[in-house]
């Protein structure tokens, strides 16, 4: 009797031994992680505030110059922010804001643009048009990001 006591406490301790380890790999046990979890997730999110989005109309379409040839890039753009007020200022502003962009994207070397890269830094060079501006006129300039949503080259 006594030996089948013993091993039901030993086989009891041995799942418990287990199942712990089984959750501290899993990382049930785990409080002191650096990680943020989730709820610290939303917390960030939702001091943010939620994107708001605003596209700039008609799309851009300038002239590059090619290799002997006039070839055309059709921008559509679109802005991201989290407070009204910016987008708002960008629309008071919005005949020098497609100047400015105009002004950009027809100086565009058509080689720069044909890879990834250069894009991305088309759209950096927009977005930073559009914060100067900003700045100049003492306007909120909170102008998160500047997404191309259309690029075509002919």
């Amino acid at each position: 009797m006594k030996a089948w006591l013993l091993g039901g406490i030993g086989i009891v301790f041995v799942l418990l031994v287990g199942l712990g380890t089984g959750l501290f790999i899993a990382g049930a046990l785990d409080t002191g992680s650096a990680e943020p979890t989730n709820a610290e997730e939303v917390v960030e999110e939702e001091e943010l505030g939620e994107p708001i989005y605003y596209e700039i109309e008609p799309a851009f379409v300038v002239n590059l110059d090619g290799a002997g040839r006039v070839r055309f890039l059709q921008i559509k753009v679109e802005l991201m922010a989290r407070d009204q007020e910016v987008l708002d200022a960008v629309e008071r502003h919005m005949p020098r804001v497609r100047n400015r962009l105009l002004m950009l994207f027809g100086d565009v070397e058509q080689e720069k643009i044909r890879t990834r890269q250069g894009r991305e830094a088309l759209q950096e060079a927009a977005r930073e048009q559009i914060l100067e501006l900003l700045e100049e006129e003492g306007e909120p300039d909170d102008l998160e990001a500047l997404f191309f949503t259309s690029f075509v080259m002919q």
